[in-house]
């Protein structure tokens, strides 16, 4: 049985990927039909800006199947410092069901951000990544 993994949200942070990435598509698409994630190879391109006069931040991203460029999911969160944010999407439960998890932490002061993302088929971790984002006001 497939289950088609929904946007969770842990709490609120998240800052931008360093300049030179490709730009992140304004559009946001709803979470894509689960046979689209069959043995996708997701790529994710995270942007985390501050909202002015708030202590608050607005993380988007967009994940896409690096195989044929198509976007699979576009979550956009509200974060606040310190409190970390966690997306899952993607299927379970069928061979060559793929799925994406990634969290996000604001630094206090709001300069940086510590990243994380994991591949997963099924529930098998395939590839992890860790980082540490510099953000810019």
């Amino acid at each position: 049985m497939r289950n088609l993994l929904a946007i969770v949200l842990l709490a609120l942070p998240f800052p931008a990927l360093a300049a030179g990435s490709p730009p992140i598509p304004v559009e946001h698409p709803a979470p894509s039909d689960p046979d689209a994630w069959k043995g996708a190879q997701p790529d994710v391109r995270v942007r985390v800006k501050p909202i002015r006069d708030t202590d608050s931040f607005l993380v988007s991203a967009v994940v896409t199947d690096a195989r044929d460029g198509r976007v699979l999911a576009g979550p956009s969160l509200t974060v606040k410092p310190g409190v970390p944010a966690k997306v899952e999407v993607g299927t379970t439960g069928a061979p060559d069901a793929i799925s994406l998890m990634f969290s996000v932490t604001v630094a206090p002061d709001g300069r940086s951000a510590s990243y994380r993302s994991e591949v997963r088929n099924n529930s098998v971790v395939v590839s992890a990544q860790d980082a540490v984002l510099a953000l810019t006001p």
